[in-house]
């Protein structure tokens, strides 16, 4: 069993995941659409900081 799952190159080679439509049946968006559909601002903000994200 892997220790991880790798995330970023998921599908990499196997979809075409420059097609929009097949970008999306794979997840894409789904971050920004909770954002701008299910979150308030503060917690947007909330989540980011939480995240501990850097760069």
């Amino acid at each position: 069993m892997a220790l991880f799952e790798p995330v970023i190159m998921k599908g990499i080679g196997e979809i075409d995941l420059t097609d929009i439509d097949v970008y999306e049946r794979n997840g894409g968006f789904a971050g920004l659409r909770k954002a701008l559909r299910e979150m308030t601002p503060d917690s947007v903000t909330a989540e980011v900081t939480n995240s501990n994200l850097r760069g």
